[in-house]
């Protein structure tokens, strides 16, 4: 049971890191400026932002920081984003 719940775990971080990626990394001028344009863009991406702050925040506050980190260290290192 411990091990299906460390892999969900990874699982949980995983899907955490995507979202960052998608929307902190610089994803070009295309991207940037479609979101300056449409309002609608912006506002869905301003969500899915909030979004993955708070499950980041979430996580941790489950599952502590320095799990969490641990985790994130793991991640890391097997997956690169």
């Amino acid at each position: 049971m411990k091990n299906n719940l460390t892999e969900q775990q990874k699982i949980n971080e995983i899907i955490g890191k995507i979202f960052q990626s998608i929307i902190r990394k610089n994803t070009g001028k295309t991207f940037q400026d479609l979101v300056k344009k449409n309002p609608e863009l912006k506002s869905s991406a301003d969500k899915v932002n909030q979004a993955a702050k708070e499950f980041q925040k979430t996580f941790e506050k489950s599952f502590g920081k320095e799990r969490a980190d641990k985790i994130d260290r793991e991640i890391k290192k097997h997956y690169k984003f």
